[in-house]
């Protein structure tokens, strides 16, 4: 998006720039009458060109920027991607670094999920791919019994396998606002999350 507003922003200022220096000049073409003044340029719009937080990063089977799901709170602070609560954990905790990565962890099984902006899977899946080009990237549920369809029109998401990496599991977020079954391939993702199986429940 930041990529075509920029674009349309040079546009608009480029044609601001040649507007205003036309301004109060007379042309002649062809030896006919001078033309009129231009009128006085109109404001141009403020444009505001919005750069995404973070580059794009690989979220997959080995992780996120270093941080791996399964990975203890001691290697995760090692990497310097994650800072150690000073307070007492309970189960289930999560926290957003600066570098914009929203870690899940918990005392028993040390970093539980991993999500943020600007992410891509190594098989080209992303934020505004849409429910068939997830589905067609990962036909396998992490859970054999699931059913992505219902899942995605019930609760918003479905839980897909990760290549080569059987401890783990994708969840893919969707917007789900007037969805039917009729639409749902059309379905936009909105985030991804790379989940540790064994703890379900964070």
């Amino acid at each position: 998006m930041g990529s075509g507003i920029g674009r349309t922003a040079g546009i608009a200022a480029g044609a601001a720039a040649l507007t205003s220096a036309l301004a109060g000049c007379t042309i002649t073409i062809g030896g006919g009458h001078p033309a009129p003044a231009a009128e006085p340029a109109s404001p141009s719009p403020a444009w505001r060109v919005v750069e995404p937080s973070s580059p794009p990063r690989e979220i997959g089977p080995k992780g996120l920027a270093g941080l791996d799901v399964g990975m203890t709170l001691d290697k995760a602070v090692a990497t310097g991607q994650f800072e150690r609560p000073t307070h007492t954990l309970s189960a289930c905790n999560s926290d957003t670094g600066l570098n914009g990565i929203t870690v899940g962890f918990s005392p028993k099984y040390g970093i539980t999920s991993l999500t943020g902006e600007n992410l891509h899977t190594p098989e080209g899946i992303t934020a505004g791919s849409t429910y068939t080009e997830v589905t067609r990237a990962y036909p396998k549920p992490a859970d054999a019994a699931s059913a992505y369809e219902e899942d995605v029109l019930l609760f918003g998401d479905i839980w897909a396998s990760v290549p080569g990496r059987p401890d783990a599991e994708y969840v893919f977020v969707f917007g789900r606002q007037g969805l039917d079954r009729a639409t749902v391939g059309r379905a936009k993702l909105l985030y991804i999350m790379l989940k540790l199986r064994a703890e379900v429940n964070c």
